[in-house]
């Protein structure tokens, strides 16, 4: 549950015109309810849910706020979205509001109810930013309305707190956050008790080690500052901040005033205390025995799923640093890995030994929050995929013991779930089944006579486990809801194991079908996942954590006599203090019951158009020599965005006004540009008036691991010089066609482009009225392709333009020459990129280098001119760049680099500083 970034760095007080994405699809009964904080936007067959939690909403802003004490309170847009299959949620500024989407993570690290984990998250940020309104960041907000307190937010108070404060606020005020999860933390645990990383690495990250996010860092760092100097020692540090919002400085200065003392101190001191308390945690376990099916430990951090298991093999999708994801075949016998594919890295997988079925989210060409899942097959054999439905609600795959039936859970866009019975083989549909229980199903898997299908139920008591018998289409439940987070149900014999957090560390427990008493199978130091059996040999094979490198596949012989019994007593969490209320005490509350909240009513998309939410002075970034005052309005469904003003053109010293819209609810995306201005050309006093309407078809078609995307647009209008004597007017109507496309598959987390890609632009600028002698036509594409060794890549560009003289070219020059224009261009350049180093050097707060990495190219133009003579330019060099972040901030890398460049036909070289790839 990401908080969405508005602003980037370098336009911090800028109000500008963006283009805004298509969100939600047309053909949804939007109602609204109006609470004191909340305006709740949803669809009309998910009414009953909704008046249920916009009054928890209420609840939990009231007592939340009182962790804060102050805030400018204002109503916030709280939408609920139920059209798409990805889990999360966020908040957000310019336009202020919230956005709840309706499917749960299937089996994530929090056993609360979804809404319920979404409320006390989303709306402790609603809390943080209504609080952080005061100060220097609320003059900010005077200057420039909310992107002014957007950027205010965001540049001084790091995503760790903002994001490990409302971790925090779940786990204290409920009985099933994820601070209460091992796994969630489990990282951290290892690099307390191995390593000695800097608070500056944590901060920032590392391209070499797998750093712990922002959530499970965050949660820990808050937490401690909360318990160590008092409840008030975060008001206080905000406060600061506040008033001097510079990004890290007026943070460093808020934490030593209040503790005295600085951030990487307080870090030190964190997990100082961390790696005492779990040392003393270690050794009171005793660890269970298993042995490793690989021969060789991995020297990058890699992680590893078995998917399936037989005799001889073990099946695994693999995911790594530096490799992308991938499934690989495990030779029992010499414990030697072998690639056979590349695979999606998300979602819940299985295999049958011949197939391996996932499913994958499909978007919506134009609008970003619908979507579907997907089925996609695998065969192992032929490495064939075979995408098995279209725009499908599927999730959690599971194939038979025999492998001749696959189960799915169908989740409908009402909140209500259905098991479905595929065919093993083609996918088809052979039987639905409706579940009778609220709440969300996950992880489906066979008994091993394929007559019964186990899987978990996420609702507001927790997650408990279910049966469905498929011969009598009866369901029961067979261990009640409880906040154990059980994941990865895999029967055996009379026992169900699992994956579970009821240990204090995350180990496989069993249950006894006929006792229902429950049994911990494993215990090892930093916890496991991903259980797999193989009944034939009662066989255990799990990912077993072995270092900060990641885990390995073990194997463990099943044999009951040797498992412990398990209570279900409480476990202490570390920082974790109970709050003095929680969410699971709302539904019953009378104090509930006394929120007051409106009728249920339409919600008027055409109303909403109108939100004036940001306000201030900007740059004309077209032009780059205007200076825009301006007003600027963004719907809240975020289908129409329009900004007004005055403009000042800085070389002419002359004033004039604009009108921008933007218009993207369906297709055409509309876009539409008008400005007038007085002008004096050629002596004569004239206004210059134009309009200009684009079309643009934006598509969004990626296809599982492949990002594909086509934006073909035309724009026209009209262009006129009105003189103020009256005559001699002129005008003429330009034509600008347009495409831009691309395919890519990324590569792994430390790749410097993508696998393999194309990306293409092209378009033209003209003047029908007079073709010849003003146009231009151009055409830029890029291509990637996998280098000589691993995260290297080869790249290649192809440039054509053609125009009449008046125009500059549309993109990059040959690099060390000035950039030139002529009646025709053709630019050619092959570009190599590998890394060099992983640093992780911090320079203070000021800039952390993440990476270093160089590249050689070459690159060749030729230009004719309308006589048909030609001239060449040729440019050999090298670069050494330097991928980093600045003050603390996340939201980077930011590159900077040395080019030494030598020009062929000069026969002299040219050195340049480069930042992002452009020379300065």
């Amino acid at each position: 549950m990401r908080l969405k970034k508005l602003i980037q760095t370098l336009l911090l007080f800028s109000v500008i015109v963006v283009s805004v994405n298509a969100q939600f699809s047309p053909g949804v009964d939007w109602k609204k309810i109006e609470s004191d904080h909340f305006l709740l936007i949803f669809p009309e067959e998910i009414h009953e849910q909704a008046m249920k939690i916009v009054k928890k909403a209420e609840m939990v802003y009231q007592k939340e706020l009182g962790d804060f004490g102050t805030a400018r309170e204002s109503k916030w847009p709280l939408i609920l979205t139920t059209s798409g299959m990805v889990s999360n949620g966020y908040v957000t500024l310019a336009p202020r509001k919230s956005v709840w989407f309706g499917t749960p993570a299937a089996e994530g690290l929090s056993s609360l109810d979804w809404y319920d984990l979404l409320n006390l998250h989303e709306t402790r940020h609603m809390v943080q930013m209504d609080h952080m309104n005061q100060g220097f960041i609320r003059f900010l907000y005077f200057f420039g309305g909310e992107l002014g307190l957007t950027a205010g937010i965001y540049l001084s108070v790091p995503s760790w707190y903002l994001e490990g404060d409302a971790v925090a606020a779940e786990t204290m005020y409920s009985s099933g956050g994820r601070g209460r999860d091992p796994l969630f933390y489990s990282q951290m645990k290892v690099l307390a008790l191995n390593e000695n990383f800097s608070y500056q690495k944590f901060v920032n990250r590392s391209y070499r080690h797998y750093i712990p996010n922002q959530y499970a860092f965050g949660y820990f760092m808050a937490s401690y500052i909360s318990r160590k100097y008092g409840e008030e020692s975060w008001n206080k540090i905000l406060k600061t901040t506040a008033t001097l919002p510079l990004p890290a400085f007026g943070l460093y200065l808020g934490a030593k005033r209040v503790t005295g003392k600085s951030w990487t101190s307080l870090f030190q001191d964190m997990m100082k205390e961390l790696k005492e308390y779990w040392e003393a945690e270690q050794k009171t376990l005793v660890l269970t025995e298993n042995e490793s099916i690989l021969s060789e430990e991995q020297n990058v951090y890699t992680n590893y799923e078995t998917l399936f298991a037989d005799e001889n093999e073990v099946l695994a999708r693999k995911t790594s640093l530096d490799e992308p994801p991938s499934l690989v075949r495990i030779n029992l016998e010499e414990g030697e890995e072998e690639y056979l594919f590349r695979i999606s890295a998300e979602g819940k997988m299985s295999s049958n030994g011949r197939i391996v079925a996932w499913t994958w989210n499909r978007p919506s060409p134009l609008h970003s929050f619908q979507n579907w899942s997907d089925l996609v097959f695998l065969d192992i054999k032929t490495g064939k995929k075979t995408f098995l439905t279209r725009k499908a609600r599927y999730l959690s795959p599971a194939f038979s013991v025999k492998g001749d039936l696959l189960a799915v859970i169908h989740w409908r866009t009402d909140l209500k779930a259905e098991i479905h019975i595929l065919d093993g083989g083609s996918g088809a549909l052979k039987d639905v089944y409706f579940i009778p229980f609220d709440g969300f199903p996950a992880s489906p898997s066979w008994s091993e006579d394929d007559e019964t299908l186990y899987f978990t139920l996420q609702g507001e008591q927790g997650r408990g486990i279910a049966l469905l018998n498929l011969k009598e289409r009866s369901f029961t439940m067979i261990q009640d809801f409880s906040m154990e987070t059980v994941k990865n149900i895999r029967p055996w014999k009379n026992y169900l194991l699992y994956q579970s957090n009821l240990s204090g560390f995350e180990n496989i427990m069993a249950l006894d079908l006929d006792s229902l008493h429950t049994f911990q199978v494993s215990s090892r130091p930093y916890g496991v996942q991903a259980p797999y059996v193989y009944a034939p040999k009662s066989t255990l094979y799990y990912s077993d954590t072995r270092g900060i490198n990641g885990n390995s596949i073990v194997k463990q012989d099943l044999n009951p006599d040797t498992w412990v019994l398990t209570d279900r007593d409480e476990q202490f969490i570390p920082y974790s203090p109970e709050g003095d209320w929680s969410i699971h005490d709302f539904s019953e509350s009378k104090e509930m019951e006394k929120i007051q909240i409106s009728e249920i009513q339409d919600y008027s998309l055409i109303r909403g158009k109108f939100n004036i939410h940001s306000w201030g002075i900007s740059p004309n970034l077209e032009s780059m020599t205007g200076l825009r005052f301006q007003v600027q309005s963004t719907d809240v469904m975020e289908t129409m965005n329009w900004a007004t003003g005055a403009e000042y053109e800085i070389n002419e010293k002359k004033w004039g006004s604009f009108l921008d819209i933007d218009w993207v609810r369906s297709y055409p995306v509309l876009s539409m540009r008008n400005s007038s201005f007085y002008r004096t050309i050629d002596g004569v006093d004239l206004w210059d008036i134009s309009s200009t309407l684009g079309f643009y078809f934006p598509m969004n078609l990626k296809r599982d691991s492949w990002y594909y995307f086509v934006n073909p647009g035309v724009s026209t209008g009209l262009r006129a010089f009105l003189p103020l004597g009256g005559s001699g007017a002129d005008s003429y109507v330009p034509l600008n066609p347009s495409i831009t496309a691309y395919a890519l598959l990324p590569g792994s987390f430390r790749s410097i482009y993508p696998q393999w890609g194309a990306w293409q632009r092209a378009g033209s600028y003209m003047n029908p009225s007079e073709i010849n002698e003003s146009y231009q036509i151009y055409s830029d594409s890029r291509f990637y392709i996998p280098g000589l060794f691993k995260n290297n890549s080869l790249s290649l560009r192809v440039s054509l333009e053609e125009q009449s003289g008046q125009y500059s070219l549309p993109f990059l020059f040959v690099r060390g020459y000035d950039s030139q224009s002529d009646y025709r261009t053709a630019i050619s350049s092959v570009q190599y990129d590998f890394p060099l180093l992983y640093p992780d050097l911090a320079g203070g707060s000021f800039a952390y280098i993440q990476r270093m990495r160089a590249a050689f190219f070459f690159d060749f133009a030729e230009q004719m001119s309308q006589d048909r003579s030609t001239r060449t330019f040729q440019s050999i060099g090298t670069e050494l760049t330097f991928d980093m972040t600045l003050a603390n901030q996340r939201q980077g890398p930011f590159s900077l680099g040395f080019r030494f460049v030598w020009l062929v036909e000069e026969e002299r070289p040219v050195f340049q500083l480069v930042f992002a790839n452009a020379s300065l």
